[in-house]
């Protein structure tokens, strides 16, 4: 075996490592008498609600009251609730430090579908159709705890959905358009879904793949559907020929007053409320569902981002990710750190492997998460 010790590909500067949010948290916390990662490791388990408590207050979560009770628990994990009284809404704490720290006519979010739909989009335009999607939701009846499916691929039109139900205090249950029927059914049919949120096709390989005959399926066998709003994302199915209780997404926004027109009225729900619905893979049964609240998605997500990550506003982030993968909920997070996201989807290695490389180095990616499988 050699002796040779392996070379150091990349090693962070002193500077930077002074300069990254899990350094600044760390002298936040200094009366704790916290003073490198060893003692922060060792403090936060030994005083978890006091870590949580200063986790909230560095990241600057919003909240209409937060409580004076951290951790409520009979010392079981299920039998646990972290800040019971605490009420806030998930998608008030992606939107508003990102409004604060771009311009309207900035990008804040880079899209390509393969080499086929490349788009930017601007704070202006992801605030204004968040604001007409939160007011066309009120409008139909979403309320706290009503579920939403989405059957869709990784697009913008994906982040706006999500937020608009979030903002209605909804939950938001999603999987990818390579799903078979049955898989779709599988998961959507266990949380009777009011509303589902879909579109006419993906790209992959090059190619346009309808899905919309398993979408036709699919709504025929969810009775609790209401609407069914369908992004015509690769124009291969026109408005005429959707069945009943369909409406593009474009003519469903026209329904909408003018967007300056529209102040969102953020719903507040406890901490521990729903705000998505995944599920388990299936392999041994029916899928199961697992539900994460959303102060507890929030929180975490913002701890991975800023102290794990050092994700800032400085910062273009990229997970290649589907919508039926919890990746992509944890990239969409990326928002509350004001970065700017990347998203892709379809064949991730189509031009000869080099299509997400020409990705990151056209939209200049800081961060870049991936698969197993892909490396």
């Amino acid at each position: 075996m050699s002796s040779t010790s392996p070379k150091i590909m990349w090693k962070p500067s002193k500077e930077l490592l002074l300069s990254s949010q899990i350094a600044q948290f760390i002298n936040f916390i200094s009366e704790e008498g916290v003073d490198d990662f060893h003692s922060l490791y060792n403090w936060s388990i030994n005083q978890p609600e006091l870590f949580w408590l200063k986790v909230w207050d560095f990241c600057g979560v919003i909240a209409k009251e937060r409580g004076s009770v951290v951790l409520k628990s009979d010392g079981t994990m299920l039998n646990s609730q972290w800040f019971p009284e605490a009420e806030l809404n998930f998608a008030e704490n992606l939107l508003t430090p990102l409004a604060s720290a771009k311009k309207l006519d900035e990008k804040v979010i880079i899209f390509w579908g393969e080499d086929k739909v490349k788009r930017e989009v601007s704070l202006d335009e992801l605030l204004s159709t968040v604001r007409k999607i939160w007011w066309l939701f009120k409008q139909e009846g979403l309320s706290k705890g009503d579920r939403v499916a989405a059957y869709i691929p990784n697009i913008p039109e994906t982040v706006f959905f999500m937020l608009g139900v979030a903002a209605n205090g909804g939950v938001w249950s999603s999987c990818s358009p390579d799903f078979g029927t049955e898989a779709v059914l599988d998961r959507f049919s266990q949380i009777t879904p009011s509303f589902l949120i879909t579109t006419d096709g993906y790209y992959f390989k090059g190619k346009v793949i309808n899905i919309f005959d398993k979408v036709k399926e699919v709504i025929r066998r969810l009775p609790s559907l209401k609407k069914v709003i369908v992004i015509p994302y690769t124009g291969s199915v026109q408005e005429k020929d959707y069945p009943e209780k369909c409406i593009s997404l474009n003519s469903w926004l026209d329904l909408a007053p003018s967007s300056e027109s529209i102040s969102i009225s953020y719903t507040m729900v406890p901490f521990n409320s729903p705000l998505y619905i995944m599920y388990s893979s299936g392999t041994t049964g029916k899928p199961k569902c697992i539900v994460h609240g959303v102060g507890g998605t929030l929180l975490e997500h913002l701890k991975e981002h800023k102290l794990h990550t050092d994700i800032s506003e400085k910062d273009v982030f990229f997970y290649q990710t589907s919508c039926g993968w919890m990746m992509w909920n944890w990239l969409v997070t990326g928002l509350a750190s004001k970065a700017q996201l990347v998203l892709y989807d379809g064949y991730p290695l189509l031009n000869n492997n080099r299509i997400l490389f020409e990705l990151a180095e056209s939209a200049g990616i800081t961060v870049f998460g991936t698969n197993a499988r892909y490396l």
